[in-house]
């Protein structure tokens, strides 16, 4: 099914794809910024996803993007076409006239040379990560001060360290609630520990006080490493301690895996660790939110 709106003298739509169709256009023009394994994974990405659509112009097929009741996401456009505020006008157009009572549209995962259609039409950036990546290496681990000693994380210890990340995020730019915390460190024991990755993985204890001070998390994401979470408690950092354990996730999965990958937030100071440490940034993605009712955003709903 086409639906269309009349912007500025041109006529967009939008034609749900077929995911075979769209998943080898996805593939080809979105940009690999998350340094996914391939081609065909990021082919594989999309072919059981719904909610995919061309973005018309006049007939043609201009871009593609992701819809699901007030989200957008996964924007990709074609050669030798641009994405344009008068787009990112239809596409904001279409959402409120399809869903009732919206007060807030979703653009997820946006691209940096797309954040400036969007903004001139009301969507105001969240939060911006990008995903940095490093060969896996047989590098000698750093020593701990000798008053930490390190262990392998486990689940019997999940409530521990669940207290310990709710700690190290207090006021930080990562910060998220309780239950968030909770159902994130239940899952990782559940669905994305195995024995290597466990043995990747950190937990550092104060000898002193015999309490849980950081911790490195390895899981498997795409078939790759990647570091799960990682935090240090207050008063514990600025001593090696995240180095080490990083340090430690890349040598012990040298035997097993290529790559180590991670992603951090626009503004989080450990970017620089990670640097220092070899790991390579991709782009930037955004999330930007669009509030339609005024009085939600004066709320704060």
């Amino acid at each position: 099914m086409e639906e269309s709106v009349q912007q500025t003298h041109r006529v967009f739509s939008l034609l749900q794809a077929d995911p075979i169709m769209y998943s080898k256009y996805f593939a080809t023009y979105r940009k690999n910024v998350w340094f996914r394994p391939s081609w065909l994974h990021l082919q594989q990405m999309m072919r059981d996803t719904d909610g995919c659509y061309w973005i018309m112009s006049e007939g043609t097929i201009t871009a593609g993007i992701s819809i699901s009741e007030n989200a957008l996401g996964s924007l990709f456009v074609i050669p030798p076409f641009h994405f344009s505020q008068s787009i990112a006008a239809y596409l904001k157009e279409y959402i409120i006239e399809r869903t009732s009572g919206i007060d807030r549209i979703h653009a997820y995962n946006v691209l940096p040379e797309h954040i400036a259609a969007f903004a001139a039409e009301g969507f105001e950036p969240v939060q911006s990560r990008k995903c940095m990546i490093r060969p896996t290496e047989d590098i000698p681990i750093q020593l701990l001060p000798r008053t930490y000693k390190c262990l392998q994380p486990s689940p019997a210890i999940r409530m521990h360290i669940t207290r310990l990340i709710l700690d190290s995020y207090h006021d930080h730019i990562d910060s998220r609630d309780h239950q968030c915390f909770t159902q994130d460190i239940l899952d990782y024991f559940e669905h994305h520990s195995t024995s290597d990755l466990l043995e990747a993985s950190s937990m550092i204890v104060d000898e002193q006080t015999e309490e849980f001070v950081g911790v490195c998390l390895v899981s498997l994401w795409e078939g790759l490493p990647l570091i799960y979470e990682i935090a240090i408690k207050p008063g514990h950092r600025g001593k090696g301690l995240a180095k080490h354990m990083l340090r430690k996730a890349i040598h012990e999965l040298n035997n097993h895996y290529y790559v180590l990958r991670l992603f951090v937030t626009t503004g989080n100071p450990a970017e620089g660790l990670y640097q220092k440490l070899g790991f390579l940034p991709g782009d930037e993605l955004t999330s930007m939110v669009c509030t339609t009712n005024p009085m939600s955003k004066s709320e704060g709903v």
